[in-house]
């Protein structure tokens, strides 16, 4: 299963589950070191990793959706 942070406050980490958009919370402590908003984290045998490719792909697609709509834009000035 594959989580995006979503937002740290207070020690706690919001994290959605990017198939279900369900939301969890998950102490900090209990992730690894130095996750921020936007990191995608596998939970793999009980343990959450950082998946670097997964959030690669996930901000390319992003950027590429940001660029069309710029472009759509841009045509109806």
């Amino acid at each position: 299963m594959n989580f995006s942070v979503d937002k740290i406050v207070d020690g706690v980490v919001v994290l959605e589950n990017i198939n279900t958009l369900e939301k969890v919370e998950v102490l900090i402590t209990d992730l690894p070191d130095g996750i921020v908003e936007g990191n995608i984290l596998t939970l793999f045998d009980g343990k959450y990793i950082f998946n670097t490719s997964v959030e690669e792909e996930r901000r390319i697609r992003i950027k590429n959706k940001l660029d069309r709509l710029k472009r759509l834009k841009h045509k109806d000035d």
